[in-house]
């Protein structure tokens, strides 16, 4: 594995750049919609290059704001206050990078650069583990491609030039499946996931739900409970975020929970409860499954030519009898909770939280696929340009509910055609061959 991490080391910044060049240059002209919370600013210098074009986000400035001192950190105006190991790893990075000062390079800059670091680190490890999982060799320029292909994803290639820590929900549903293939009986590493989530929940709260997944799917495979170790292990998840909240209170700071002050998120559950008025839209028990299921439809209409491509392969390898990875079905246990635990949180945006769990077991079995029928060329190049063909942010757009159809998405639907076809021709002829021989 050591020589796989020195290529990932020099692929992934390559295939980052590839994606700018791609998203902002060559795919912008194609696109004129307004971004979602995003301005393009066109005119960026960095050393001797002018006329840069960099995405900025609404996220930025918290973040920023929020990494520069711990009393900025506590102020009130900041919205991440749950998330210090992910703010922290940006005041880290802020100050390695201040090195660069000397070649005038300005703060902000030196900021953005911190982020794209950091984003290249959740990278890595989603390389890692996908490849540990799906068994990559490196042994043809296919699997260069297909680590390709994960990087584009749509969600996933736009946050890397985000401050953002959306890419790692992905990376947590990857340990999550890595767990679920791991071996049952490795105790002293199960242990080691779940303090890894714990840890991670302070980058990213949802962290612990993902724990609380694997924690069931064990008890129903094992069919038992060992009550000893089920309380270590909801410990391990819970003891991170114990510490954190009791280390503020002893401290001249206090911890303001943004989400539940201004958008009562999750905790509109607990004012049902006592009866109490809702503060805002869809937090009512009337109205949050009815806001929830728009937003879905909404995410299912505009993909509705992915979802065509893997129900047409999960029928294609019914029909001959192949098997369906177990890779899928791990995927499809963790994302059907995910999808519900984002449902009650009373909070409904396009595109973003159905994301996280129907998002990425489309993409996540499509590429599982892509291996399985032995890295099919004309697959994994039909699956890559859809994601292309996805313009940048689109899907964050409320009045796009139905594909869009453009160059890309004809290419890559003639591409998948031609996959069909030459499967079904190769496995008829293969059971004829079996049959009169």
């Amino acid at each position: 594995m050591k020589p796989l991490k020195t290529k990932f080391f020099l692929i992934i910044p390559f295939f980052i750049t590839l994606i700018y060049i791609l998203d902002f240059y060559i795919l912008d002209s194609l696109s004129s919609q307004q971004f979602w919370c995003v301005e393009i600013y066109r005119e960026f210098s960095f050393l001797n290059f002018n006329n840069l074009r960099l995405p900025i986000h609404c996220d930025e400035g918290p973040y920023r704001f929020a990494s520069e001192s711990l009393s900025n950190f506590f102020d009130e105006t900041n919205p991440y206050q749950g998330r210090p190991l992910f703010i922290l790893s940006i005041s880290i990075f802020r100050n390695i990078f201040n090195i660069l000062s000397f070649l005038n390079i300005s703060e902000y800059l030196i900021f953005r650069l911190a982020m794209l670091f950091i984003q290249f680190i959740v990278l890595f490890f989603i390389i890692r583990i996908f490849v540990s999982l799906t068994n990559l060799d490196f042994q043809s320029k296919t699997d260069y491609l297909i680590i390709f292909l994960v990087i584009s994803t749509p969600s996933i290639r736009w946050n890397i030039f985000f401050s953002s820590v959306e890419n790692l929900t992905f990376l947590l549903f990857l340990i999550s499946i890595k767990y679920l293939l791991s071996d049952q009986e490795n105790s002293n590493r199960k242990n080691s996931t779940y303090i890894l989530l714990g840890i991670l929940s302070l980058a990213h709260m949802s962290a612990i739900v993902y724990g609380f997944i694997i924690l069931f799917f064990e008890i129903i495979n094992k069919k038992e409970i060992k009550f000893l170790l089920l309380i270590k292990r909801i410990f391990y998840l819970l003891v991170f975020q114990f510490i954190y909240r009791l280390t503020v209170y002893f401290s001249d700071y206090s911890f303001y929970d943004w989400h539940k002050e201004i958008y009562n998120q999750f905790y509109w559950i607990f004012n049902v409860i006592q009866g109490k008025p809702p503060i805002a839209d869809c937090q009512t028990l009337n109205t949050f499954w009815k806001c929830n299921t728009l937003v879905t439809g909404s995410f299912l209409g505009y993909f509705l030519i992915l979802i065509l491509y893997l129900v047409s392969i999960v029928l294609m390898s019914l029909y001959f009898k192949e098997n369906v990875p177990e890779l899928i079905k791990y995927s499809l246990f963790v994302n059907v909770f995910i999808f519900l635990f984002w449902s009650l949180q009373g909070l409904y945006e396009p595109f973003r939280f159905v994301n996280y769990s129907i998002g990425y077991f489309l993409f996540f079995s499509l590429f599982i696929f892509i291996i399985m029928y032995k890295k099919n060329l004309y697959l994994t190049l039909s699956i890559l340009i859809f994601q292309f063909s996805v313009f940048y942010l689109e899907p964050y757009n409320t009045a796009l509910n139905i594909p869009q159809v453009n160059v890309l998405t004809i290419i890559s639907v003639l591409l998948f055609l031609v996959f069909l076809t030459q499967f079904s021709l190769k496995k008829q002829k293969e059971n004829n061959f079996t049959k009169y021989n």
